[in-house]
């Protein structure tokens, strides 16, 4: 099996190849969902410093996209080095990136069109600290609470006041593990973000749905709101 940073590297070749031989008529889809808008505006100017075509979209990415990621429509390897494109986002601090790629339905990503969905540096560590915190368990007869430290710990309170604590992390979004080796605990729940208005003004909340597959906590969803600050 190819890891990650061979496809990344073989796919920046291919790139390179396919941008430098047509790029007045490729298109780099810059997303700037998770960027601030001075860094959107140097990428988009340093991209453009380059030669290449580049069309600002604002969307929100995929649950599966947790870091800087790449989306191209092919995996085809067009062979050739590459000497330009990840060089410029190395430069501006984007040296942690994915590559994803769309080869069915209807897409942006034709044609050498591509896909840039950057991340901020501490995005992840925000992404955590807007999973942390404390869950309330709902429609559930066995758990009473769910909290997700920062720290990596967490603690289950039953209703019956037992505790159970371990570790829980994200593998790959959209997906919380919590477990304790010494139990063989090994719980996954799936992370919902939704937002709702009432008359004080918008909630961003989130909730665990656990997977089926655990017999233990299938009937056990938690969530947990943040009030928006309004000022």
């Amino acid at each position: 099996m190819i890891s990650s940073k061979i496809f990344i590297s073989l796919f920046f070749n291919s790139l390179a190849v396919a941008f430098i031989s047509s790029c007045s008529t490729s298109t780099i889809y810059l997303n700037d969902y998770n960027l601030k808008e001075h860094n959107t505006e140097k990428v988009r100017t340093s991209l453009e410093r380059e030669g290449y075509k580049v069309k600002v979209i604002s969307v929100r990415p995929p649950n599966t996209f947790n870091t800087s990621t790449v989306v191209s429509g092919s995996k085809a390897i067009i062979k050739g080095s590459f000497d330009q494109f990840m060089p410029i986002l190395n430069d501006l601090g984007y040296d942690d990136i994915e590559v994803a790629y769309i080869e069915t339905g209807n897409h942006w990503y034709r044609d050498g069109n591509i896909g840039l969905y950057l991340f901020d540096k501490g995005y992840r560590r925000n992404l955590t600290d807007k999973i942390a915190g404390k869950y309330i368990a709902e429609s559930c007869a066995s758990m009473k609470s769910l909290t997700l430290y920062s720290d990596s710990k967490f603690s289950i309170v039953y209703t019956n006041s037992e505790q159970l604590t371990g570790v829980w992390k994200i593998n790959e979004m959209p997906y919380v593990n919590l477990s304790k080796n010494s139990t063989g605990l090994n719980f996954y729940y799936k992370v919902e973000f939704e937002t709702q208005t009432d008359f004080s003004g918008k909630v961003d909340i989130v909730i665990l749905h656990p997977l089926e597959s655990e017999s233990q906590i299938k009937d056990c969803i938690f969530a947990k709101g943040v009030r928006r600050n309004s000022m």
